[in-house]
């Protein structure tokens, strides 16, 4: 089995596989763990029942990576390019071919779009999706933009850490879990900018300030900042598999039955791609439910 993806849901499904005795190979082309190591690695898993109430994401990567690797799953650093229906996978160093195959390949940040946005989001120049490492904001003036509990644990993480935060959204008010809102509108160091929509970001080098419009009073003005957070939502990533023909909805998240299966044999689907409910304890579930189905599924093509 080849499992496409290494964040949780993909590590669950390549775990629980091989302790079935099958083969496995989990193909990652970025960062190990998904969103635990690239948004979340100092963040405390909340939404997990039974975890030490200290266990950070990057705590929960490590302790996958182990289990997978003490039961034989082959690790591959590879960038998958596509996927076949005849389960061949293409990667940046070759190709493979398995009897089945997971899809966990989980969200992308969503792009604005916005004049100057790509210009400083690569080198630290200025433009960030999520606060993976909040000491990199360290006296920083930042403007978090968007709306959510991404943009809102944003502006929480750097409370602390950042000298001058704005918090500008394009709605009335705030969206989000109860507690997050009441936290971020009862701090004295979020200046919040509520219907101001985010036009421009500009600078040399590095981002000197951005363009922001007043929706109420139709007129743009200018804020200087260092950093710029665009937290405006996350995407399935699923470009890979558009040759592929798997099913999605409406908002591009791939369609599963009940057993994590897609609309074409042997192809499953698990965690974050498949949808918006983005709970680690949900990843893990369907990572497992994948796993039992697969194994099953070889069994009966291997004629046991």
């Amino acid at each position: 089995m080849i499992v496409v993806g290494g964040g949780p849901a993909g590590l669950t499904a390549a775990i629980q596989t091989a302790a079935r005795g099958l083969s496995v190979a989990v193909f990652e082309g970025k960062s190990w763990g998904g969103v635990l190591s690239t948004i979340y690695p100092n963040k405390k898993i909340l939404n997990f029942p039974g975890l030490p109430d200290n266990t950070l994401g990057r705590d929960f990567v490590t302790n996958l990576l182990k289990q997978a690797h003490d039961l034989g799953v082959a690790m591959k650093n590879e960038f998958v390019n596509e996927v076949s229906p005849e389960k061949v996978v293409k990667t940046s160093m070759g190709e493979y071919r398995a009897r089945a195959v997971i899809i966990a390949t989980g969200t992308l940040p969503l792009a604005c779009g916005i004049p100057g946005e790509t210009d400083f989001t690569k080198g630290d120049k200025g433009v960030y999706y999520y606060v993976s490492y909040p000491e990199k904001f360290m006296g920083k003036r930042v403007l978090v933009y968007g709306n959510g509990e991404q943009a809102l644990e944003s502006a929480l993480a750097l409370e602390n850490i950042a000298d001058k935060i704005t918090f500008a959204y394009k709605e009335k008010d705030l969206v989000g879990f109860d507690k997050n809102v009441k936290a971020v509108k009862r701090s004295d160091r979020i200046k919040l900018l509520p219907k101001t929509e985010l036009v421009k970001i500009e600078g040399t080098d590095t981002v000197e300030k951005v363009v922001l419009h007043d929706l109420d009073e139709d007129e743009d003005f200018e804020l200087v900042v260092d950093m710029v957070v665009l937290a405006v939502g996350m995407t399935p990533n699923t470009d890979i598999y558009r040759k592929l023909g798997v099913e999605t909805d409406e908002r591009g998240f791939i369609k599963v039955d009940r057993d994590q299966r897609t609309n074409i044999e042997g192809i499953y689907a698990v965690g974050d791609v498949t949808t918006d409910l983005q709970l680690l304890v949900v990843a893990v579930s369907q990572g497992a439910t994948a796993a039992h189905r697969v194994s099953e599924y070889i069994q009966k093509q291997k004629g046991f």
